[in-house]
């Protein structure tokens, strides 16, 4: 029989086998005649190239095959020699060329087995020492094989850990999937928790307990747990004590099983009866099974699966291969522990193999370690030398049993290793004398130290050129939309919002990895178990990586991501479906998506287009059985936008039919928008939560593409003008985290301001609305920096626009976390620290695009530059500016060929006579608030300046408060903060201390006053406030430094202070208020300048003559069968009016005094601690509905407001409920803006 390389091309047939010789194992074995196959090939001349390198042998088959039995060895041979000099072996040209299309090997070494008996459904489970154990998991289980019983006996003997979790018993089950709850039966178990308990529970896909009764369980203790099931009856017993009884029949007959949620058990002695005694299962747990390692090569040491990780024995240069893979640039990580006694020993990753020998224990390639004496080598295996290539002391000493991240990416020439810190390596290596070669298998080695390694990744990456690209409209039937979104890559930043992008990649996206458990190598997104990690955690951060990463172009970000897209498209099933098998929810894919549609953009991919058709094609099928639910059915708009996304480059028709059921089987969200129906839905709190919000508004929009409805279309711009109520100063609906109202000192979730401009970027597009790029602006420019610190490593939960401190304390929202205005990588729940990524990248992805009469034109301004492909000419134009901190933008024209093409230009609505010039020549019919169309033939070299003048404007808030707006950008008094490091909310590893780079969680105080009023003519700002305008600086959103500064005339207001809970300001106070306070003056800032602010400010007057505003307590009015409530320090003045629970319950207003006939607005505060309700408001006579939010508690009030006509002088308003109840602490009517 004849080996040869497969790189050989003879006209043979061939046939692939697996192994050298038939029944072996090679090379996990060492047997004679692969010893000998070994060493024919080392006295040919050849050496064993390992399967890592895609150098494979076949056996030939045909003619030389029919030679077998009829030559000699010593022909053999010779015919050997004469093929190998015929047909040279080359190990490079083994190796193919460089793959458009990255690979990917990932192994979390969890795929055990217990033994024949089991079904491992999820876990590590190993058997140690007699015992079966698992480690410390959510929700592990593995099912008895047995046949389906109806009344049977359970027991074991199960010890736990510590005080963690619980262990138990499954029994009568139906069914068991991957996830937490994911079981049908009963669970029955001992947790440790507090001083210990038993307890019974009903599972269907989630946990509901039955009974629970407190028994001491004590740790490390073994406790004999026996359940009996006879009919509907349970019993549960303790070392044979009947401890619990419960009746149940909702499960008659299943398997048995075992299951550990958050706890590390030890079980033993599995045993299941039937009433009879027949014994139906026993399982002692005396032989572990020998674990399959699969995917890899073992070449020497003893190398064993334990408990959810890969384990080697301590000798000489262990190592493992990878089978069949090959990798060129890549990242390649694992998470590795050494023993403190192995200071001469070290671990590490194997990459760039190119000949490896099996029991020789030598491997041409290289070698990243970390030494158990704390130094971390980049060696190369040469010619059978192990040659250190650089070496560094990054730890005293290794910790014992301590995890360490290990990574490694190479490109080009460059080798960089990282260890705990994803940003910055502790080796970058790269050698000017040679190229790097680091081409090949990839692998693990262990040498003199008995390691264990867990959740190995090796990920390829491509990094594109920039092309020309040309952008993808709709395709019939849709509707061509006015513009049409550009592919990602073809807007780049430049200036202040460059540099935001690259804050963002050095700071809370770059270290992203480093700082959260969701995303380390074990995610269930990259087929891992960590916590937490199989919902939308994950994606909502590759939804903003992936932008930035190719925005930016960055190689490193790009590799990470690439981690990300590679795992995503691997965990694809037969079916369709994809991603983390323990979550089947349709909404964390919606998320995933978008990142598979902005990689393809960016990078070509041919693997994403079937990808995405493939289950598209699973949710149609599976949509009629499995309908959306919670948020994937209030989300669901942007399901449907990557399905048209799809159509458009498929053409496929099921995708416009999925569409319509996607969109009938999601809540009325056109309606919801169009008629303010956010609170009709009654203790279902999707359609009022404000993230909900701020993402469904755009659904109608995308959905109009394919409807051709009004409704839909009109569906936004109604949206906008009824959560008019729930409006803020800079363009965003407050919500903590349902809506809340017109406060001042209610937040804006930071997940609704990513989401919301989001919604505005693509609303804009599809409706071609210039306002809609207005609001974009103001949301952009203030609410999305005012949420984060200036460096962009902390972020906050809620940014409120009157905030004077940050720290713990009962905010009064309804979702009330004590850390959510605090500056902190965990400030919050945790969603907005994943959420918050896709902010800026998406912000420079939009700002530019194709319209539909074959040019381009502006959504959003700022420094930037769009390279496209427009009517077979390659055109580049670049806008220089500091916008919004400069009115004038430059625009300069670059083509590959003269080319007529209109590019559209939005007016802001705000802007004083604007202005545009083409090479100097001025454009007529210019107007704000509207988009001005310049067609003509453009060649490179041609100039447009565009000139947007910037008006001081005054609008009206809260209590008669003032705002002070100029451009898009709103300005807040500038305020002397102090941060202090509260708390340290990750903790420190070897090697990487978030802490000492600034990821803590602060407070953040004023060290200035900052109760002024402002002494303003709210008609001509101007006249008392100057503009200030400075160099610009890299970052125009550090407080210091902005490059535009109001300096306004105030006095203080003694008598405003802080709220209750002494961390918010009250509210303003109703002006105009007299103040003979000295007036100064006082500096203001731009809102994303800092992150404590006043931007409501009251008007104060020297005059008392001046009138305004009035304020009217509800206890004051007159009362028919409702009460006063008094002592109430969050109600204005102590009191508030309570108990209008009756159809005549009635209060008063009937003195409200105006100065003239006209429209007002009524703030009306208010509580409703239950479900949303009405209220009726009858003025002068006339009867209005006002739908009420329903608030953190009865007697923590919240505001709206109502526009209802007055007559000059007295006027009448009268406070009725209508459906549902509320109270009301005091209204004020202001004369409307």
């Amino acid at each position: 029989m004849l080996l040869i390389p497969s790189t050989l091309s003879i006209s043979l047939s061939w046939q692939r086998r697996s192994n050298v010789s038939q029944g072996s194992e090679w090379p996990n074995s060492n047997k004679g005649g692969e010893r000998y196959e070994e060493n024919l090939h080392k006295r040919r001349g050849l050496s064993y190239v390992d399967k890592s390198e895609r150098v494979e042998y076949y056996y030939i088959h045909s003619e030389v095959e029919s030679l077998k039995g009829k030559l000699t060895i010593v022909q053999l041979l010779i015919l050997t020699l004469f093929i190998s000099c015929a047909f040279p072996f080359s190990t490079q040209a083994a190796i193919p060329k460089k793959h458009e299309i990255p690979d990917y090997f990932a192994d979390h070494f969890d795929k055990t087995i217990i033994n024949d008996k089991w079904n491992v459904i999820e876990g590590p489970w190993s058997i140690d020492s007699g015992k079966l154990t698992v480690s410390k998991g959510a929700g592990y289980k593995a099912i008895a094989n047995q046949t389906s019983v109806q009344d049977v006996t359970v027991e074991t003997d199960i010890s736990l850990a510590d005080h963690n979790g619980d262990a138990g018993v499954l029994f009568r089950v139906n069914g068991a999937v991957p996830g937490v709850d994911n079981v049908k039966g009963y669970y029955a178990g001992i947790s440790a928790n507090g001083s210990g308990s038993v307890f019974l529970g009903r599972m269907d896909n989630n946990f509901t307990e039955l009974k629970r009764t407190a028994v001491t369980i004590e740790p490390k203790t073994s406790y004999q747990v026996k359940v009996i099931a006879v009919g509907s009856k349970i019993q549960v017993y303790l070392n044979g004590d009947l401890v619990l009884e419960q009746t149940d029949s909702t499960y008659k007959d299943g398997s048995i099983g075992i299951r550990s949620y958050n706890s590390e058990p030890f079980f033993d002695n599995v045993k299941a009866s039937v009433p009879d005694g027949s014994s139906l299962f026993l399982d002692k747990f005396d032989n572990a099974p020998n674990q399959a390692i699969h995917s890899w090569n073992i070449l020497n040491g003893s190398w064993q699966l334990s408990s959810g990780s890969l384990r080697v024995n301590k000798d000489e240069n262990n190592k493992i291969i990878a089978k069949d893979k090959v990798f060129d640039d890549m990242t390649l990580e694992v998470n590795l522990k050494i023993p403190a006694d192995t200071e001469k020993g070290d671990a590490g990753l194997l990459f760039g193999l190119k000949k490896v020998y099996p029991g020789d224990a030598k491997a041409n390639g290289f070698y990243a370690a970390i030494g158990g004496d704390g130094n971390v080598t980049l060696n190369e295996w040469k010619h059978n030398k192990r040659l250190v290539l650089q070496s560094t002391k990054a730890f005293d000493r290794i910790e014992a049993n301590k995890p360490y991240h290990l990574k490694v990416v190479t490109s080009k020439n460059t080798i960089k290793v990282y260890v705990n810190d994803t940003v910055t390596p502790v080796i970058e290596y790269s050698d000017k004398g040679r190229a790097l070669n680091v081409k090949g298998g990839v692998g693990l080695q262990a040498d003199q130290a008995e390691v264990s390694f867990d959740n190995f990744i090796a990920s390829a990456y491509v990094v594109q050129e920039r092309t020309y690209k040309k952008p993808v409209s709709n395709k019939k039937p849709l509707i061509e939309t006015p513009f049409t979104p550009l592919p990602l890559g073809s807007v780049q930043a430049k200036g202040w919002l460059l540099e935001q992008l690259e804050l963002q990649r050095d700071g809370a996206t770059g270290h992203a990895e480093d700082l959260y458990g969701e995303l380390g190598t074990n995610a269930a997104w990259l087929g891992g178990s960590a916590p937490e990690s199989d919902w939308e955690r994950p994606v909502y951060y590759l939804k903003g990586l992936v932008p930035l990463a190719y925005t930016l172009n960055d190689q490193e970000l790009i590799a990470t991501s690439q981690k990300w897209i590679n795992a995503i498209l691997a965990s694809q099933r037969k079916d369709g479906s994809f991603g983390p098998e323990s979550n089947d929810d349709w909404w964390p894919r919606m998320v995933a998506l978008y990142a598979m549609k902005d990689y393809y953009e960016a990078s070509g991919d041919k693997r994403v287009l079937p990808f995405m058709t493939n289950y598209f094609k699973y949710q149609a099928a599976n949509l009629p059985a499995q309908p959306l639910k919670d948020w994937g059915k209030i989300r669901v708009g942007d399901n449907i936008d990557t399905v048209l996304w799809l159509y458009n480059r498929t053409n496929e028709a099921f995708l416009l039919k999925l569409t319509d059921t996607l969109a009938g089987q999601a809540y009325p969200i056109a309606d919801i928008f169009s008629k303010n129906e956010f609170q009709d839905f009654g203790s279902d709190f999707q359609p009022i939560h404000s993230v909900n919000v701020n993402e469904a508004i755009k659904m109608p929009s995308i959905y109009y593409q394919r409807s051709h409805s009004k409704s839909d279309r009109k569906a936004f711009n109604a949206g906008v003008k009824n959560l008019d109520n729930h409006n803020q100063i800079t363009g965003m609906t407050s919500g903590t985290e349902m809506l809340a109202g017109t406060s001042s000192t209610q937040g804006v979730e930071l997940c609704a301001i990513t989401e919301r401009m989001q919604s505005n970027e693509e609303a804009a597009m599809i409706l071609g609305d210039p306002q809609i790029g207005d609001d974009l602006e103001k949301i952009t420019f203030n609410s999305l920096p005012g949420a984060m610190d200036k460096e962009i490593k902390n972020h906050q939960y809620y940014s409120l626009p009157n905030q004077v401190e940050s720290n713990h304390a009962d905010h009064g929202f309804k979702q009330n976390y004590s850390n959510g205005m605090m500056p902190s990588p965990t400030s919050g729940y945790p969603c907005c620290r994943f959420n918050m990524h896709m902010g800026w990248p998406y912000f420079v992805k939009n700002m530019w695009a194709a319209s539909a009469d074959g040019g381009i034109g502006v959504i959003a301004y700022g420094p930037s530059q769009v390279s496209v492909r427009l009517k077979k000419a390659d055109i580049t134009i670049k806008e220089s500016t500091n916008y919004p901190f400069e009115d004038k933008i430059k625009f300069n024209i670059n083509t590959s060929r003269t080319v007529k093409f209109p590019l559209k230009l939005r007016i802001p609505a705000w802007s004083v006579q604007p202005s545009i010039t083409v090479n100097g020549e001025p454009v007529k019919g210019i107007k704000a608030g509207e988009y001005v169309s310049i067609d003509r033939k453009w060649q490179s070299g041609d100039k447009v300046v565009l000139q947007v003048p910037m008006k001081l404007k005054t609008t009206t808030w809260i209590n008669n408060s003032i705002g002070i707006e100029r451009g898009p950008l709103v300005y807040s008094l500038k305020m002397k903060e102090n941060w202090q490091v509260k708390d340290k909310p990750i903790a420190p590893t070897p090697g990487f201390d978030a802490s000492a780079l600034g990821f803590n969680e602060y407070t953040v105080k004023a060290d200035n006053s900052w109760n002024y009023g402002l002494l303003i003519d709210r008609e001509h700002p101007e006249k008392s406030i100057d503009v200030v305008t400075g160099p610009m600086p890299k970052n125009p959103f550090k407080q210091a430094t902005t490059p535009v500064k109001l300096v306004a005339k105030g006095k203080k207001i003694p008598t405003w202070g802080k709220s209750p809970n002494n961390v918010e300001a009250a509210e303003p106070p109703v002006g105009p208020i007299f103040s003979k306070e000295p007036t100064e003056n006082i500096t203001l800032v731009p809102y994303g300048a800092q992150n404590l602010r006043i931007t409501y400010f009251p008007e104060v007057t020297e005059k008392l003559t001046d009138t305004g505003a009035a304020k009217y307590e509800a206890e004051k009015a007159e009362l028919s069968h409702a009460s006063i409530r008094t002592n109430e320090p969050n109600a204005s003045e102590g009191s508030y009016v309570g108990g209008m629970d009756f159809a005549d319950s009635r209060v008063n207003f009937n003195s409200v005094d105006v100065p003239k006939t006209g429209k007002y607005n009524v703030d009306i505060w208010f509580a409703n601690g239950l479900d949303p309700s009405t209220g009726k408001i009858i003025v002068n006579g006339k009867t209005h509905v006002l739908k009420y939010q329903n608030t953190r508690n009865w007697g923590r009030f919240m505001a709206t407001k109502l526009e209802v006509p007055l007559k000059k002088g007295t006027n009448t308003i009268t406070f009725m409920k209508e459906e549902g109840f509320y109270e009301l602490d005091y209204i004020v009517v202001r004369p409307q803006q």
